[in-house]
Protein backbone atom coordinates (compact mmCIF):
# COMPACT_ATOMS: atom_id res chain seq x y z
CA UNK A 1 0.00 0.00 0.00
CA UNK A 2 1.11 3.36 -0.30
CA UNK A 3 0.58 7.03 0.33
CA UNK A 4 -1.59 7.61 -2.99
CA UNK A 5 -4.12 5.40 -2.11
CA UNK A 6 -4.80 6.75 1.38
CA UNK A 7 -5.10 10.62 -0.93
CA UNK A 8 -7.50 8.61 -3.16
CA UNK A 9 -9.42 7.33 -0.24
CA UNK A 10 -9.51 10.69 1.49
CA UNK A 11 -11.24 11.93 -2.10
CA UNK A 12 -8.81 12.76 -3.80
CA UNK A 13 -9.56 12.62 -7.63
CA UNK A 14 -6.12 12.95 -9.53
CA UNK A 15 -3.09 12.82 -8.27
CA UNK A 16 0.72 13.49 -9.27
CA UNK A 17 3.39 11.07 -7.19
CA UNK A 18 6.71 9.90 -7.41
CA UNK A 19 7.73 5.96 -7.01
CA UNK A 20 10.80 6.90 -5.69
CA UNK A 21 13.01 9.82 -4.46
CA UNK A 22 14.18 12.34 -6.87
CA UNK A 23 16.61 14.47 -7.76
CA UNK A 24 15.26 18.15 -6.82
CA UNK A 25 16.93 19.57 -9.96
CA UNK A 26 15.30 17.41 -12.35
CA UNK A 27 12.18 17.63 -10.11
CA UNK A 28 11.82 21.32 -10.42
CA UNK A 29 12.54 20.86 -14.02
CA UNK A 30 10.24 18.47 -14.67
CA UNK A 31 7.15 19.86 -12.02
CA UNK A 32 7.83 23.51 -14.08
CA UNK A 33 7.08 22.29 -17.60
CA UNK A 34 4.01 20.05 -16.42
CA UNK A 35 2.98 23.17 -14.43
CA UNK A 36 3.55 24.96 -17.92
CA UNK A 37 1.70 21.89 -19.98
CA UNK A 38 -1.31 22.35 -17.27
CA UNK A 39 -1.72 26.40 -18.27
CA UNK A 40 -2.16 24.78 -21.96
CA UNK A 41 -5.27 23.26 -21.30
CA UNK A 42 -3.25 19.88 -21.87
CA UNK A 43 -4.56 16.55 -19.43
CA UNK A 44 -2.93 15.98 -17.41
CA UNK A 45 -1.04 12.24 -18.44
CA UNK A 46 -0.02 14.35 -21.56
CA UNK A 47 0.93 17.52 -19.67
CA UNK A 48 3.19 14.91 -17.64
CA UNK A 49 4.29 12.95 -20.84
CA UNK A 50 5.32 16.40 -22.48
CA UNK A 51 6.78 17.21 -19.35
CA UNK A 52 9.44 14.14 -19.23
CA UNK A 53 10.28 14.71 -23.15
CA UNK A 54 10.67 18.46 -22.42
CA UNK A 55 13.28 17.93 -19.46
CA UNK A 56 14.99 14.53 -21.45
CA UNK A 57 15.43 17.39 -24.48
CA UNK A 58 16.85 19.54 -22.03
CA UNK A 59 19.51 17.36 -20.18
CA UNK A 60 22.52 15.41 -21.67
CA UNK A 61 24.89 12.59 -19.79
CA UNK A 62 23.52 11.44 -16.95
CA UNK A 63 20.88 13.60 -16.59
CA UNK A 64 18.71 11.91 -18.88
CA UNK A 65 19.25 8.30 -16.72
CA UNK A 66 15.35 7.66 -15.79
CA UNK A 67 16.15 7.29 -12.60
CA UNK A 68 15.98 11.27 -12.75
CA UNK A 69 12.40 11.67 -14.72
CA UNK A 70 10.71 8.66 -14.74
CA UNK A 71 9.60 8.08 -11.34
CA UNK A 72 6.75 10.16 -11.70
CA UNK A 73 3.12 8.91 -12.15
CA UNK A 74 -0.28 10.28 -12.92
CA UNK A 75 -3.09 8.48 -10.85
CA UNK A 76 -6.72 9.20 -11.08
CA UNK A 77 -8.81 11.53 -13.47
CA UNK A 78 -6.44 12.85 -15.97
CA UNK A 79 -8.82 15.54 -17.38
CA UNK A 80 -7.75 18.78 -18.22
CA UNK A 81 -7.81 21.59 -15.00
CA UNK A 82 -9.10 25.33 -15.83
CA UNK A 83 -5.90 27.34 -14.04
CA UNK A 84 -7.11 30.77 -13.36
CA UNK A 85 -3.32 32.57 -13.24
CA UNK A 86 -4.63 35.70 -11.35
CA UNK A 87 -6.07 33.59 -8.89
CA UNK A 88 -2.95 31.72 -8.50
CA UNK A 89 -1.06 34.80 -8.25
CA UNK A 90 -3.30 35.89 -5.42
CA UNK A 91 -2.95 32.76 -3.77
CA UNK A 92 0.69 33.00 -3.77
CA UNK A 93 0.52 36.51 -2.39
CA UNK A 94 -1.46 35.29 0.29
CA UNK A 95 0.90 32.73 1.30
CA UNK A 96 3.94 34.70 1.25
CA UNK A 97 2.22 37.74 3.37
CA UNK A 98 1.39 34.88 6.16
CA UNK A 99 4.72 33.82 6.18
CA UNK A 100 5.63 37.23 6.66
CA UNK A 101 3.05 37.96 9.13
CA UNK A 102 4.21 34.45 10.94
CA UNK A 103 8.20 35.54 11.04
CA UNK A 104 7.17 39.30 12.76
CA UNK A 105 5.45 37.87 15.33
CA UNK A 106 7.85 35.12 16.40
CA UNK A 107 10.39 38.06 16.13
CA UNK A 108 8.30 40.12 19.15
CA UNK A 109 7.63 37.18 20.73
CA UNK A 110 11.86 36.11 20.91
CA UNK A 111 12.34 39.53 21.29
CA UNK A 112 9.62 39.43 24.29
CA UNK A 113 11.08 36.46 26.21
CA UNK A 114 14.61 37.95 25.77
CA UNK A 115 14.14 41.24 27.55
Amino acid sequence: MSLARSFMYAGGQSLLMSLWQVNDQSTARIMSHFYENLTQDMPKDKALQQAKLSYLEDVKGLGAHPGFWAAFIQLGNPESIEIDQKRSLTWLWAVLGGVVLIYIITAIVRRKRSS
